[in-house]
């Protein structure tokens, strides 16, 4: 069967709300559909990186690795494609912690690098977690705490509140907000824009930028036009959409 593309807005709403019940078949038929829709759910963070103690970090990444593989609750379905690999990686990495208390030269570079090789791999994890997580909203918190993977307490370290304004020119739009914090400190991520002009029905995007403002052109002069943006982290994934505004461009 080919995969789901487009559906009315009742029809996603039913689809979100049977999701979980349905076959892994048809699961995948709607995957695309419920991706793409701002949907409430919990997301994860690994609780680590590359300045985390060498043995606490190698723990925590076997304890996810094992977490995943036991499928505690059949969430993890279709597995994770690269277990296999962080298993390897994880093994490779004690190697490299031991060799450096008996050897010198180039074993702590060479365990640098084995640790690095594991981060690449346990972000891979997250993403397959979180995008689980969106398509099982329900579940989308236990889906993360079997995982042995941390709730994101507070996904956006401020308010996220969208400003519209006329810009100088006839069409010109600008788009701003504030940008973005995580644990109170404001981060590099990515803004996505998009536009409506048939009361939010439909959206079409603008564009996206490293910025926390955009400058919309050619809108349609006199004709109600509606504003959203959302923003993407490597730690935290894609955020839900800012309540959109409105404006009649001039």
């Amino acid at each position: 069967m080919k995969p789901i593309t487009t559906l009315t807005n009742r029809e996603k709403e039913g689809v979100i709300r049977n999701y979980s019940s349905m076959s892994v078949k048809t699961k995948r038929r709607y995957e695309h559909i419920i991706l793409t829709i701002s949907i409430k759910f919990e997301r994860g963070k690994l609780g680590l990186d590359l300045k985390t103690a060498d043995m606490t970090f190698l723990i925590k990444s076997q304890g996810i690795a094992a977490a995943i593989r036991a499928n505690v609750g059949g969430y993890y379905d279709p597995q994770f494609i690269e277990l296999d690999a962080l298993d390897e990686a994880n093994e490779f990495f004690f190697k490299a912690i031991k060799k450096v208390s008996i050897e010198k030269d180039g074993a702590v570079s060479a365990k640098n690098t084995q640790k690095e090789r594991v981060k690449i791999i346990l972000d891979n994890a997250l993403d397959f977690v979180n995008r689980l997580a969106k398509l099982n909203p329900k579940h989308s918190a236990e889906i993360i705490t079997s995982a042995k993977m941390l709730l994101v307490k507070k996904r956006s370290g401020g308010k996220h509140g969208l400003k519209v304004k006329q810009g100088r020119g006839t069409g010109v739009i600008d788009l701003s907000s504030t940008g973005k914090k995580i644990n109170g400190k404001y981060v590099r991520c990515t803004y996505f824009w998009e536009y409506s002009i048939d009361d939010k029905k439909t959206w079409i995007p603008l564009g996206s930028n490293m910025k926390a403002s955009y400058t919309a052109r050619n809108m349609k002069v006199g004709v109600k036009t509606f504003f959203r943006m959302r923003n993407n982290t490597h730690k935290e994934g894609t955020s839900d959409w800012v309540v959109a505004k409105h404006i009649f461009p001039e």
